[in-house]
């Protein structure tokens, strides 16, 4: 695994190419971060979209976690497990194991969907699994864009809330819209489950666990450090 006394830096530096550099340093920003686990793409979304408005951030940010998903995908594939763990940890790549055993081919669909499961582990646990390369790029591809959208219109609304309304009201009205919307996809995901009369797609009690588990770990093991 990458030693935790380089996170921060790269962490730091990625930001820094994001600002420094625009849009193509937007791009190269999150290609690293689909590639390395401790970057969170969700935080550089909604600074794209803050910095380069929802359109431009969303487009540039799907894209750059599409190349980067495709070099996590063949470093697994061609390197295998001892490779990718060194980019994505142990505690991560368990995750991963866990999340595929689960859900199989559908768990890349499903982890590009859902916040709490890191992008990088996707495309690392897909890598070290039968799954066609075809499938994973449409998979990826597919979700990747709406969920850019999604943050980089969340960025781009509360930077443009705040600057016109302050702060505080800026602030609510964006804690509303994230509640409201995260409502909305729980309600409907349980209703088509009930008229399908299937399994749930996402099991969220399952979900919570896991990601229960990976921060837990991931507390414990940066303690030890």
């Amino acid at each position: 695994m990458i030693l935790e006394q380089y996170l921060q830096p790269v962490y730091d530096a990625v930001i820094s190419i994001t600002q420094l550099y625009g849009l193509p340093g937007f791009f190269v920003a999150m290609i690293l971060q689909s590639i390395i686990a401790p970057i969170p793409s969700e935080a550089l979304l909604i600074l794209g979209g803050a910095s380069f408005g929802w359109l431009w951030g969303g487009i540039i940010g799907s894209l750059g976690e599409t190349a980067g998903a495709v070099i996590g995908f063949y470093i697994a594939r061609k390197g295998g497990r001892p490779v990718a763990e060194r980019f994505l940890g142990k505690t991560v790549f368990d995750f991963a194991d866990k999340w595929f055993d689960l859900y199989g081919a559908k768990a890349v669909i499903i982890g590009r969907l859902i916040p709490v499961v890191p992008f990088d582990a996707v495309s690392y646990g897909a890598g070290m699994t039968k799954i066609k390369f075809s499938v994973f790029i449409i998979a990826t591809a597919i979700t990747s864009f709406p969920r850019a959208f999604f943050f980089t219109l969340l960025g781009d609304f509360v930077a443009d809330t705040i600057l016109r309304e302050g702060f505080i009201s800026g602030f609510n009205k964006a804690f509303i819209l994230i509640g409201s919307i995260a409502l909305t996809l729980f309600v409907f995901q349980h209703v088509i489950s009930r008229k399908m009369k299937k399994q749930p797609l996402i099991s969220f009690s399952k979900i919570r666990g896991f990601a229960k588990t990976y921060l837990t770990k991931k507390s414990n093991r940066d303690e030890e450090q």
